[in-house]
């Protein structure tokens, strides 16, 4: 009983067949962002837009919470967010990461 609690709060990341499309370096640096009141965990570059970063919030796997650069392919959600008044940005939970070939 406790398990599935425990599971229902920090949220389940699928970590295999990942094909949502999405390829590029994961680097998982996590620090507190006051603009957004909430902990930024990670980033994510895609490949196909190099101008372009995901910032990823929420429970990383225990395998991708290291301080080298990644390549995966994973499948996030976006959530908008305001840090102050005139800008709107979007930050990302996982869904799905595993390492990419």
């Amino acid at each position: 009983m406790f398990g599935l609690a425990a599971l229902s709060f920090t949220g389940c990341v699928k970590q295999s067949d990942c094909d949502c499309g999405m390829k590029g370096k994961f680097v998982y640096d996590p620090y507190w962002s006051e603009g957004y009141n909430r902990t930024i965990k990670a980033y994510f570059i895609p490949d196909d837009i190099y101008y372009s970063y995901y910032r990823i919030e929420g429970f990383v796997p225990k395998d991708f919470r290291i301080t080298d650069t990644l390549y995966v392919n994973i499948c996030t959600t976006g959530r908008e967010m305001s840090p102050n008044k005139d800008d709107v940005d979007v930050l990302f939970k996982l869904d799905c990461i595993e390492l990419a070939e």
